[in-house]
C-alpha cells in the first residue's frame, strides 16, 4: 500500500466525477480551434486558474481574423460559453452591423424574418 495515496500499486486510481469530461473539453477546443484556423481566421489557446478548483485549469481559445480585426475577437471556452468581444464605436452603423452579426449567428437559414416595428421582449 502506498504511503502517500493509500493504494496498491495494481490498484487503478479513482474515477473524480467530471475532470474526463473537462479535459475531453479541452481536446474539443484545441479541435475547433483548429478547424477556424483552416477557415483563414488566427486562433490562440489560452489556460488559466480554475477560480473553483486549485487543481484544475480553463482552456479557451480567441479567435480573430487578420483581415478585418475590427470585427473584434471571439471567445470559446471549454466549458462551451462563447463570447464575442467588438471595441468599436456604438453608433448608427455599427449597431447595424453587430444585429447583423447576431441575427446570423442565432437564426437558422429559413426561418421567417420577422417584420419591422415589432419590439422584442
Amino acid at each position: 500500500m502506498s504511503p502517500v495515496n493509500g493504494r496498491t500499486p495494481d490498484a487503478s486510481a479513482p474515477r473524480i466525477p467530471g475532470i474526463r469530461a473537462h479535459c475531453d473539453n479541452g481536446e474539443l477546443v484545441r479541435l475547433l480551434g483548429k478547424k477556424v484556423e483552416s477557415r483563414g481566421l488566427d486562433c490562440r489557446l489560452v489556460t488559466y486558474p480554475d477560480d473553483e478548483s486549485p487543481d484544475s485549469h480553463i482552456e479557451e481559445i480567441v479567435v480573430t481574423n487578420p483581415r478585418s480585426p475590427e470585427r473584434g475577437e471571439v471567445r470559446v471556452s471549454d466549458d462551451g460559453s462563447v463570447t464575442w468581444e467588438y471595441s468599436g464605436t456604438l453608433d448608427d452603423a455599427s449597431v447595424g452591423r453587430i444585429a447583423d452579426e447576431i441575427t446570423n449567428a442565432l437564426r437558422a437559414s429559413g426561418l421567417p424574418v420577422r417584420r419591422r416595428g415589432l419590439i422584442c421582449e
